[in-house]
């Protein structure tokens, strides 16, 4: 392992992301058993156009919600905090046992959403001190890898079993392994004295604003997933109504994302290591705007993967290179409450745009094709404008903390060491150098 991890890499660290791979290993298969699968089992299970937006438009809710816990982001048990609040937010699909329509999924995955984004804060805190900035990118794409790995290999299984066996107890399934998975991340060791400083949400926003480069980033983010969040709640009508997609052609759907997430994470953790994460986040923003052209044009299902493999692809990217520039950038107490920040704002964006895209293509002329062809071009722009921000990051790179992947100086050997055929070593006199 050390050609990976490197000799040097102190033992905490290694503690650190052994524990942290557990967790991305119950994330994983929570992923490849449960996420994947929602949107498609509740549209099987009668939802209509406005209840798949509302089920796509979940995860934003929720981060909107998420700015309130920088109101009581923990000083001390920062891994306790993390460990309770995810492993119940996982595990509140076992109640999936009970009843698996629409209405119920759609509460479960706000749940789930809820929990993920007011531990977002404490996790970027976390990560800080878990990961010396020399690594940071590259143990944590070691350990998407492993969760993107899980999915991919989970998801067509899960999609064979839920044809198989039904959904109830693959849905409970995936609850609880997500649930075991965050119970490992207990073993992480945190200092008690290094947490960050609550805020009030306002507060917050204020401090988040009155940064121009981490401003001009969310406006990119937002104008970019406006287009890519309109077309989510199209995508299962395009694969239930247009192409009939089986549960297991969605899993391998969910497989070319995983596969494309995995090597998206191993080739940009080494990249944002050395050279830092403004080109990574700005090749995610590339990589995934054309998805819905690609859902709109796709003449089968198998064209399909071909959408999950760029989402997987950039989504890696995306995740490592602004986790890059919020670590090395951001004010140090206001790392968290920069995520927070972020993740609200997104959030506002995506509550709007999947009713936003279901409107588009159900109340205008435009039809379904022509929303996917908005999202489009919508996503483009913000795509266009993240490149034009962008610029701004080197200038503050260099008066941040140095590089995360230091060269290091070859020591200059003595000119007889330097070429071993012009110089040998005379046997009668071994202090004299002969020439050859």
């Amino acid at each position: 392992m050390d050609f990976l991890l490197g000799r040097d890499l102190p033992r905490q660290a290694r503690r650190s992301l052994l524990f942290d791979s557990a967790n991305g290993l119950g994330a994983g298969l929570f992923t490849a058993l449960v996420i994947n699968f929602v949107p498609v089992i509740a549209r099987r299970e009668g939802a209509d156009p406005l209840l798949l937006a509302a089920i796509t438009a979940c995860p934003f809710a929720a981060n909107v919600v998420g700015l309130l816990s920088v109101g009581f982001l923990p000083t001390r048990h920062r891994t306790a905090y993390i460990v309770v609040v995810q492993a119940l937010g996982r595990g509140v699909f076992l109640l999936a046992l009970l009843g698996d329509w629409p209405q119920a999924l759609l509460a479960m995955f706000f749940v789930y959403y809820v929990s993920y984004a007011i531990s977002l804060p404490a996790v970027y805190d976390a990560l800080r001190e878990m990961y010396p900035d020399r690594w940071r990118a590259r143990l944590m794409g070691y350990v998407r890898i492993i969760q993107s790995g899980i999915a991919a290999l989970g998801a067509p299984l899960g999609g064979w079993l839920m044809d198989a066996a039904g959904q109830r107890a693959l849905l409970a399934l995936g609850g609880g392994l997500g649930a075991l998975g965050a119970l490992a991340f207990s073993r992480i060791q945190l200092s008690e004295t290094k947490g960050v400083t609550p805020s009030g949400p306002w507060a917050a926003l204020g401090e988040f604003w009155s940064d121009p480069l981490f401003r001009g980033i969310a406006l990119a983010w937002v104008l970019w997933g406006l287009g890519g969040f309109m077309a989510l709640p199209l995508f299962p009508l395009v694969m239930v109504d247009r192409l009939g997609v089986s549960y297991a052609e969605v899993g391998f759907v969910s497989l070319a994302l995983a596969l494309g997430g995995l090597l998206s994470y191993w080739l940009s953790g080494l990249h944002v290591d050395r050279h830092g994460g403004h080109a990574s986040l700005v090749a995610g923003f590339v990589l995934t705007w054309p998805v819905p052209l690609v859902y709109q044009l796709a003449p089968s299902a198998q064209w399909l993967t071909l959408a999950g493999l760029l989402n997987g692809l950039g989504s890696g990217a995306m995740e490592l290179g602004w986790a890059n520039l919020l670590l090395r950038l951001a004010p140090g107490q206001q790392r968290g409450r920069y995520a927070a920040v972020l993740n609200s704002l997104t959030g506002l964006r995506g509550v709007a745009a999947p009713f936003l895209g279901v409107a588009l293509a159900s109340q205008t002329p435009l039809g379904l094709a022509g929303a996917l062809y908005v999202s489009t071009g919508v996503g483009l722009l913000g795509t266009l404008l993240l490149v034009a921000v962008s610029r701004q990051i080197p200038a503050r790179l260099a008066t941040a903390a140095p590089a995360a992947w230091p060269p290091r100086r070859r020591k200059r050997l003595p000119l007889e060491y330097a070429n071993p055929l012009r110089y040998t070593r005379s046997v009668k006199n071994p202090s004299r150098t002969v020439g050859n």
